[in-house]
């Protein structure tokens, strides 16, 4: 049973200057799956050996990967619609755009029809442990370090489920973190990611 937390935006609508105040829903990620967890599972599913499941991921990533690098959409039955979206530097006429000035944004992913229905089925617990927006930034700390040593990177979305923080102090304790160099930042704006730096002091 999947469970969620509730959290307001208020931290957030002040910063923004805006006075109207939500409530919302956010699903706690304890654990993030890889691909060895998948390959695991689909092996007591079939007569396949781990390292045929491996060879056929390796195939289709690189199959997929190919499709979109050619500007296709690869559709997978059952699952979505893989696309690319592409972005260009700010221009008011299509004559100041040049090829090199057109470069990858990012990847898209649409959900099928069926996947949506079927976690449309999902049933959903509170969360018990309640907020943790009154824990100290040490001990908010303390959990990155746990969390990185068992997940090669952490998005600002993790952050945001493992502090139960709002959304205006995740951004704050992140934003410190790197200046302090015990993060770094990867990625692009839209897909930013962040490891542990040669600076960052052990938990």
């Amino acid at each position: 049973m999947a469970k969620y937390q509730l959290y307001d935006n208020a931290a957030l609508s002040v910063a923004k200057n805006e006075g109207e105040k939500h409530i919302y829903a956010r699903p706690v990620n304890s654990v993030t799956f890889t691909t060895a967890d998948a390959i695991e599972a689909i092996q007591q599913k079939c007569t396949l050996t781990s390292t045929d499941i491996i060879a056929v991921v390796e195939a289709l990533r690189g199959y997929v990967q190919q499709v979109l690098k050619n500007g296709d959409r690869m559709k997978l039955d059952g699952l979505g619609t893989f696309s690319v979206s592409l972005s260009c530097k700010k221009a008011e006429t299509e004559k100041e755009i040049r090829a090199k000035d057109v470069r990858f944004a990012q990847m898209n992913f649409r959900a099928a029809p069926e996947m949506n229905r079927e976690l449309k089925k999902l049933q959903l617990e509170r969360c018990a442990s309640g907020r943790k927006a009154d824990s100290s930034i040490d001990d908010r700390w303390t959990s990155v370090i746990r969390f990185l040593s068992q997940n090669a990177v952490m998005t600002s979305q993790d952050y945001l489920a493992l502090s139960g923080a709002t959304r205006y102090r995740s951004y704050e304790d992140l934003k410190q973190w790197e200046t302090e160099g015990k993060l770094s930042a990867k990625g692009s704006a839209h897909s930013k990611f962040y490891i542990l730096t040669n600076n960052s002091p052990e938990a």
